[in-house]
Parts: structure tokens; C-alpha cells; sequence
């Protein structure tokens, strides 16, 4: 089976995404399948009985030893805030733009927008997405593990204070219902509004359970029910989370990356789980082209395909967020330029890309004037140190052991696609 399926990948390599998304011939492999065995065998569970999945073991559900540093961890944990941050920033000011329009300004991703919003806000702030993957950080830091009533009182805190800028729509009901006293597992706004915001907030997720990536569709389902019920919404939270868990791990070539990811979100939607097996035939388009397929993805075949940008559909945005991070190779103003040039939801998927390039590979990598002119920049890394330390002190003993006696190379490694 594992044979008839390698064959079936590399007959299929060089098909368009949209065509071999709906290829009934295409066959995604299973999780029982020799790949996964291969996971198993190869990558280290800390003593752990690996989980089961649909009759198979999935290694990425695993805690993995990390390769890394004390201080090499804690440098992933400032970054992947800290990367989310900046790419909201940079993207906050031309949220719905179109593309065309968006070609014509230069050098858009090498430095913030001087008035945003008219100049109603200050230079380098961020939207309500870091706002509320904050709020989820602290949650985490005030109850020690994710917990889905402290996340929820954090976020409605936003919106009883005032904080919250430029909220959705499907987040400001859901909260509102939160605050009117509907507990928070049955606030989340019903089926079919399935946007981003559980995806753009989950990143303290993925680096809270790097080492316990088996909880992550779980605790991806807790954090995104408060404001969603949709369980694709629920799935890109889980897909974004696992992300940022695999990525501070050593460099994995796109594939097997994106095969990690989707073992993860196939436990709460196959269908997104497939587009995240497929977005590696994406990566030799070039961005443009790349972006008009990855708009479409996830829309019924009876919808018209004439989306201007990238929508705030959970799908798309996600899938832009995974391609510009993984074609950009360590290089993050290419990585922005590639989604903000996307148009449409710029703020949500420059988080999401943002917070990706920040876990794969440091702070070395963030351009030092976007570090030091994003809004409430030091507040961001105090909010990443304090949940490294609640993570170091929660780590397993040779875990801890083996992050602390590596060697610090001071090499960052890189995609190899």
C-alpha cells in the first residue's frame, strides 16, 4: 500500500493543486501507512507509548528531545510572538486591499505603515489577532495549562476594557455572548462561520505543548470553541499550533513538514488535512500565481471562484501563511512581501506567517528596526520569556537535561523544501 502511494505522489507531483484536489485518483495516505512507521522509528517519544490514530501511530503526536539550547529555546519562544506581532503590524494598515493595488506600493514589508488607519493609530501597532494571542499566552502563564475558562475570561477582557481593536464581526458576538454570561464552551458562533481567529491566536499553543504535540488537537478544540464551533475553524487553530510545535525542531524539507502538520489536523478535518499534504506542489509557483490557487481552496464546487485576495476564510488563509513561510527559506521581509502582496486579510496571515518564520528560526532573522518599532515590543518578549520559564519548569527531567548540555553552534538552520 505504502508503494502504490509513493507511486501515486509522484505521478501526481506536477499537477495543478486545484485539479489534483479534486483528482479521484489522488489518494492521501494514511496514517497506518509505512511513512508514519518511519516517524516512529526515528524520532525519540521520551519514554512515551506513541498514540494511536485511525488504527495507526503518528510520530508528530509525540514528544520529541529537542536539539536545542536553553537560550536557543527561549530565542524561539521571543521570536514566534514577537514575528506574529510584526507581520500583523506590517499587514494591519492594508487589511482588504487587492492585490493590484497593493503591487504599486514599494518596499511594502522593509518597514511599518507612518499613519495607519488614517492616522488614527500609532506607527508599528497591532491588531486585535495579537491582542488575542496574548490574551491566550497569559492565559497559559495565569493557569498554568490551557485551560478554556481562563482563555475565555482573558479574551472577553479585551472587549469589557475596551483593548480590542478592529475586531471581527463572528469574535465581537461570540464575546458578547461570553459577557452576557453564556459559559464559554457554548459561546462560539454556530456552523458555517468558519473564519481565522482560532488559527491566528494559536501559536502560544504550539509552543506551550511542543513537547506533548499529542494534546495539541485538543487543546486547539478548547481555545477555538470559545469563539468558533465550526470545527474547520477548530482544525486551523490545530494546524497552526502544530507548526509552531514542529518548528522548533531540527529543519524538515517542506513535505515532510506539511505531512506532520496534517497527521495533527486530520484528527479534526481530513479536507483541510489534505490541502496542508498538498501545499508543497504549490511551492514552485511563484507567488502570485501561488496565491489566486490558494484563495479558492476550500470552497464548495457551486461557489463562483472570483475571491480578490485573501479571504478570512480559514482555508486560504492559513495555506498563505504555510507557503510564504516555507518558500521564503529563512528570509522573513520575502516572506512578508509574498503575503501582504496576496491582499485581502494582510493582517491575519502576516501574523500567522510571522509567528512560523519566528519558530523555524529566531530572532536573527527579524530586522532589528521592525523589532524595535512594533507597538508594545517589550511587553510581547516579557509575555514569551514568562511562558518559557512555565514550560522549562514543566519539562521532563532528560528533556530539560538535554536542552541545556547541547553545544550552541550558533547556526540557524533552514527549510529544505
Amino acid at each position: 500500500m505504502a508503494q502504490t502511494n509513493d507511486k501515486q505522489i509522484n505521478k501526481n507531483k506536477n499537477k495543478p493543486f486545484s485539479k489534483l484536489n479534486k483528482s479521484k485518483h489522488f489518494k492521501p495516505i494514511k496514517p497506518d501507512q509505512k511513512i508514519y512507521s518511519f516517524y516512529i522509528n526515528n524520532y525519540p517519544t521520551n519514554g512515551r507509548r506513541a498514540p494511536r490514530c485511525n488504527g495507526g501511530d503518528i510520530s508528530l503526536v509525540t514528544a520529541a528531545l529537542m536539539p536545542l539550547t536553553h537560550a536557543e529555546l527561549r530565542d524561539r519562544f521571543r521570536a514566534t510572538l514577537l514575528g506574529a506581532a510584526i507581520g500583523d503590524a506590517l499587514g494591519f494598515p492594508y487589511e482588504g486591499a487587492p492585490p493590484a493595488t497593493l503591487r504599486r506600493l514599494p518596499h511594502i514589508a522593509d518597514d511599518f505603515a507612518p499613519r495607519p488607519r488614517g492616522g488614527r493609530l500609532p506607527r508599528g501597532i497591532f491588531s486585535d489577532d495579537t491582542q488575542m494571542m496574548l490574551a491566550v499566552a497569559e492565559s497559559i502563564l495565569i493557569s498554568g495549562k490551557i485551560d478554556g475558562r481562563t482563555i475565555a475570561a482573558c479574551i472577553a477582557k479585551l472587549w469589557r476594557e475596551g483593548f480590542i481593536l478592529y475586531a471581527d464581526q463572528v469574535c465581537t458576538e461570540a464575546v458578547n455572548r461570553l459577557l452576557e454570561g453564556t459559559p464559554w464552551m457554548s459561546s462560539g458562533s454556530p456552523i458555517g462561520m468558519a473564519t481565522n481567529s482560532a488559527a491566528v491566536r494559536a501559536a502560544p499553543i504550539g509552543l506551550f505543548q511542543f513537547d506533548a504535540q499529542a494534546r495539541i488537537h485538543r487543546d486547539a478544540e478548547t481555545q477555538g470553541v470559545i469563539t468558533h464551533k465550526d470545527p474547520r475553524s477548530i482544525a486551523g487553530g490545530a494546524a497552526m499550533a502544530a507548526a509552531v510545535a514542529i518548528s522548533l525542531g531540527d529543519p524538515l524539507p517542506a513535505d515532510t513538514f506539511c505531512l506532520r502538520v496534517a497527521a495533527i489536523v486530520r484528527l479534526l478535518d481530513p479536507d483541510l488535512a489534505r490541502h496542508i499534504e498538498q501545499l508543497p506542489q504549490l511551492l514552485s509557483f511563484e507567488p502570485s500565481d501561488a496565491a489566486r490557487v490558494i484563495s479558492n481552496a476550500g470552497l464548495p464546487p457551486h461557489q463562483p471562484k472570483d475571491r480578490v485576495g485573501i479571504s478570512n476564510f480559514v482555508y486560504p488563509s492559513v495555506l498563505m501563511a504555510f507557503y510564504g513561510a516555507l518558500r521564503a527559506r529563512g528570509d522573513f521581509r520575502n516572506c512578508m512581501e509574498m503575503v501582504l502582496l496576496a491582499g485581502g486579510d494582510t493582517d491575519s496571515v502576516a501574523c500567522m506567517a510571522g509567528a512560523l518564520m519566528g519558530a523555524q528560526y529566531g530572532c536573527a532573522i527579524l530586522p532589528s528596526s521592525l523589532c524595535k518599532g512594533v507597538f508594545d515590543g517589550a511587553r510581547v518578549v516579557q509575555i514569551a520569556d514568562a511562558l518559557f520559564e512555565l514550560k522549562e519548569r514543566s519539562l521532563p527531567r532528560e528533556v530539560a537535561i538535554a536542552t541545556s548540555a547541547r553545544r550552541n553552534t550558533g547556526r540557524f538552520p533552514t527549510w529544505r523544501g
